[in-house]
């Protein structure tokens, strides 16, 4: 604000100055002409006699000044536009108070363990920083479990990969955990979800807040696969192809966390596209999520990697056993084939599964169902 108030105050400046050399040099010669004579002048005294006002060149003059304070005015309010960028530059304060009134929220007592409330008083964690990670959302859980809320958002302006554990940790004790991106609140496609999660009622008792106890339970980290789905078995069972790399196994982990029973479809190589024992695990599934990952003997000139005949036999089968009910986990530098290319897919780079495109699997997982 007060950075603001400096800009407005630099314009007054430069308008006052620039009316005080233009234009009031011209007002008053303007005041201070000498009246015209009631005697007839000679024609020499005549052309001698200096004009009156160029009331043309005044309002020339004016018309500039008014343009350059509106262009200077346009800069500064340009200039003053929130971005990524910005918030990066931003006090830690004034990057709270700007997420919270996003939220329309209030701040909150910093003993609570955390930083501002919601319109509805959902509990807010904000993050300055680009790699929150498991500590910081474990912490907030515990916050948030001792306070008896059932929902609670982060926000920082990204996320660590091992974050998703957290998450899980939060639905193990009934916690609604968002974590959003600050790329999401300056982003006006996200508008209405930002405004439905701050009007969303949250009752959150903040007095007596000790995080030093642990209310979370241990998540399945460290658990046997379930054998089957933990919510009375509504969730599908997942048919994973190619998991013998680092994704499919962050893959295999994800799902262990959020608690779907799935097999793995390539534990032995064959010669053939898709043998009888893969085609009768796909048969007790109810949706796919292939992985291709660039394989090094179908790289090209180019530098990008295509798919073999038996992947695409593959993903063929899988989309007249599911349906739609299928997911491409695909490494950003395979060359998908034109026919493949609008269909359900989520990017990675060099093996590694972002905290992002995990974030966007188990979305796209939810909207799956039992066939």
């Amino acid at each position: 604000m007060q950075k603001m108030n400096r800009k407005i105050a630099s314009i007054i400046f430069i308008t006052c100055f620039i009316f005080s050399v233009l234009v009031f040099p011209q007002l008053s010669y303007c005041q201070t002409a000498t009246p015209s004579s009631t005697q007839t002048a000679t024609p020499t005294e005549g052309a001698q006699q200096p004009s009156g006002p160029d009331l043309l060149l005044i309002a020339v003059i004016i018309v500039v000044v008014v343009a350059a304070v509106a262009g200077v005015s346009v800069f500064f309010v340009f200039k003053r536009r929130v971005n990524e960028k910005s918030l990066r530059r931003a006090s830690a304060r004034d990057f709270e108070d700007w997420v919270i009134k996003k939220f329309n929220g209030k701040p909150s007592d910093p003993a609570s363990g955390v930083n501002g409330f919601t319109e509805g008083g959902q509990p807010l964690l904000i993050v300055q920083s680009d790699h929150v990670g498991l500590a910081e959302v474990e912490g907030f859980v515990k916050v948030l479990a001792k306070g008896r809320a059932q929902k609670g958002t982060i926000v920082a302006f990204n996320f660590d990969n091992d974050t998703i554990e957290g998450k899980v940790a939060a639905m193990d004790n009934g916690i609604e955990l968002q974590l959003l991106r600050v790329a999401e609140l300056v982003n006006k496609r996200f508008a209405g979800r930002i405004e439905s999660l701050a009007r969303s009622e949250v009752t959150f008792e903040a007095s007596n807040i000790s995080i030093s106890e642990d209310p979370v339970r241990k998540t399945a980290s460290s658990e046997k696969m379930p054998s089957a789905p933990q919510n009375g078995g509504l969730k599908p069972r997942v048919f994973i192809s190619n998991s013998n790399t680092k994704v499919g196994d962050q893959v295999k982990r994800m799902l262990d966390f959020i608690h779907y029973d799935y097999v793995m479809g390539d534990k032995e190589e064959t010669t053939v596209p898709i043998p009888d024992s893969k085609f009768g695990l796909m048969k007790d599934c109810d949706c796919a999520i292939i992985n291709i990952a660039a394989a090094e003997q179908e790289r090209r000139y180019s530098g990008m990697y295509i798919l073999n005949s038996n992947v695409i036999s593959e993903i063929n089968a899988a989309y007249l056993k599911y349906n739609m009910q299928v997911i491409l986990l695909v490494e950003r530098k395979v060359d998908l084939p034109p026919n493949l290319k609008g269909l359900k897919r989520i990017e990675y780079d060099n093996d590694d599964l972002s905290f992002n495109a995990a974030m966007d699997l188990e979305r796209a997982l939810a909207d799956f169902k039992k066939l």
